[in-house]
């Protein structure tokens, strides 16, 4: 849709400004958001003459979540890339969490099943039903889960276990090195690829990556790290980021290497030959940007504008991102030309939102609620 004259902008501009002033009487919301889009919505337009700023499903509340392709770049595929059963995602019913915190859930899955850390619980969903068919006590906001190597993982505190991937029954305890961080150091993200299951660790005077053998259960090696804010595996090798670098620990031989890099706080992505960070916070009237770096020279080949960027993934042959600011939804990247080819829109609630791509299907997880929230795990088939 684009705008064709100055008369229906404005009396688009009003009907939006409306709608979104009664969406603001929520008193969770704060009463700039019909400014913030709209403007938002007027840059946009102004930059490519596009009406891809208002969508109805960044209005929409409840699992009543519709979605549509906006923002395709002129040569971009004829069809959609997501196809939502019946032109809708399944809205599958979690449970309830504590998201005071501020941090995202951990969502891990394989096509046997599709993993959900609530921190209290750990709840498993049959991908054929979509039904929640197990729940198992969580490790609470510290460390994690992951799936590989035919298991659950789970990071809590100072251990690991690792679980049977369908009844989540524990099959053994695994006690992380203290030998580089002292005792007391405590799990804090975990990840599984690249024939090992690693777990980043500290005390708050140091940090470390544990690398597991699935193989015997066992911690092979501890690598020492400057700092972490986040971790993720793929391309041959573990990449930790730090507050001002990257570190690519070798699968083969442990061996670091080093470059200087900005903070890349949400969850970066490994895939399609590169590597892909949010880099960090937009300023103000600024966009944010997803970075595409070259793991062999750690330099970026490309930046990509985003209005607000959440965290990434790779999967199906593409690069998944969430973008958080109005009007939110998810980033489907071609990783050859680093160029966004579809976004579908989508309400995504009030708390951190969790994005993963696995058995066949987009799995984004959605809070409605304030300190205790309801948690809704969304799913959309990939065409």
């Amino acid at each position: 849709m684009r705008c064709t004259g100055s008369e229906e902008a404005i009396e688009l501009e009003t009907d939006v400004r409306e709608t979104l002033r009664k969406r603001a009487q929520d008193p969770h919301i704060p009463t700039d958001i019909p400014d913030r889009v709209l403007d938002a919505a007027r840059r946009r337009m102004m930059a490519t003459g596009l009406l891809t700023a208002v969508m109805i499903a960044g209005l929409g509340v409840g699992a009543a979540v519709g979605f549509r392709a906006i923002g395709r770049v002129p040569d971009g595929p004829a069809e959609p890339v997501v196809r939502p059963a019946q032109g809708r995602p399944a809205v599958i019913a979690l449970g309830e969490t504590k998201t005071g915190s501020g941090l995202a859930l951990t969502i891990a899955a394989d096509p046997a099943g599709v993993w959900v850390n609530l921190a209290d619980e750990v709840v498993r969903v049959d991908p054929r039903t979509n039904k929640v068919t197990t729940r198992i006590p969580g490790p609470g906001f510290t460390g994690g889960i992951a799936v590989g190597f035919g298991s659950l993982w789970i990071a809590d505190d100072a251990a690991v276990t690792r679980r049977d991937l369908h009844s989540g029954q524990e099959r053994v305890r695994i006690t992380l090195n203290p030998r580089r961080t002292g005792e007391g150091r405590r799990a804090i993200e975990i990840a599984a690829g690249e024939g090992a299951v690693w777990v980043a660790a500290g005390t708050g005077s140091g940090f470390a990556i544990d690398r597991i053998d699935p193989a015997t259960d066992e911690v092979a090696a501890t690598i020492d790290v400057e700092s972490f804010l986040s971790m993720t595996v793929g391309e041959d090798a573990l990449w930790v980021f730090g507050r001002d670098n990257v570190v690519r620990i070798d699968a083969a031989t442990n061996r670091t290497t080093t470059w200087p890099r900005g903070e890349a706080r949400l969850p970066a992505a490994a895939g399609g030959g590169y590597l892909w960070a949010p880099d960090g916070e937009p300023r103000l009237g600024q966009v944010s940007r997803i970075l595409r770096i070259d793991p062999a020279s750690g330099r970026v080949s490309h930046e990509i504008d985003v209005a607000y960027a959440g965290p990434v993934v790779a999967g199906e042959g593409a690069i998944w991102a969430l973008d958080l600011q109005w009007p939110s939804g998810i980033l489907k990247i071609d990783p050859s030309t680093a160029r966004v080819v579809q976004k579908v829109s989508l309400d995504l609630g009030r708390g951190p939102p969790s994005l993963h791509v696995g058995a066949g299907s987009i799995w984004v997880t959605r809070h409605e609620g304030s300190e205790q929230s309801t948690v809704t795990l969304l799913r959309f088939l990939l065409s």
